[in-house]
């Protein structure tokens, strides 16, 4: 079985970089991490992977970006693979924003700029928990749950 996915994408490379690296020490080699400049690039990756066989499993979208704002790619994310768990990155702190993100787009959480650590792992830990038990027998989502169960040692400490 093909490893899960998480997808990052921010028009920002320090912002791409840092999820990068603070996911790969929480998630070791268990898990993909693939980056994106943009929504567009991140359709061509996400269609790729779904190509290979992939399963994009958490997608952390930034709000902000240019031709293609964070709500109008997870709704195109919701489309296609609707089990992606969506989460927000935002500066933003006008809540209806968010809220009307939550309802259009299918958003799992919304995370502010800029985060703690902790609360990205456990966010990521709790998505994929969340995916792992919306799964009717758990086929196809066991390394999934490896994971999580990882993450959730990983948030009590």
């Amino acid at each position: 079985m093909k490893k899960p996915v998480v997808l990052c994408v921010d028009d920002e490379a320090t912002i791409r970089d840092s999820l990068r690296i603070e996911l790969r020490k929480s998630l070791g080699r268990e898990c993909s991490i693939e980056t994106a400049a943009s929504g567009e690039e991140a359709l061509e990756i996400f269609a790729e992977l779904m190509e290979e066989g992939y399963e994009v499993a958490v997608a952390i979208v930034d709000y902000t970006m240019p031709k293609m704002t964070g709500i109008e790619l997870c709704k195109r994310i919701q489309e296609i693979a609707p089990k992606t768990l969506k989460i927000m990155l935002t500066g933003e702190s006008d809540v209806r924003i968010l809220m009307s993100g939550f309802k259009e787009a299918g958003l799992h959480r919304y995370l502010v700029k800029p985060w703690k650590s902790e609360f990205l792992q456990t966010l990521v830990a709790n998505g994929l928990k969340s995916l792992f038990h919306q799964s009717k027998n758990g086929t196809g989502f066991k390394a999934i749950g490896k994971i999580a169960s990882k993450f959730a040692t990983i948030s009590k400490i």
